[in-house]
């Protein structure tokens, strides 16, 4: 989840890539903003 600083920071220095965001839906009527993160090769 885009809430997650510290662990968001966590991967891209361990070489992971945002590619982007999207609206993770959850529940009734939930959402929150999400990132969709690539590894590296």
């Amino acid at each position: 989840m885009a809430k997650d600083v510290a662990a968001i920071k966590l991967y891209e220095r361990n070489g992971w890539q945002v590619l982007g965001s999207f609206i993770h839906e959850y529940g009734h009527g939930l959402s929150r903003e999400a990132l969709a993160l690539v590894g590296p090769d």
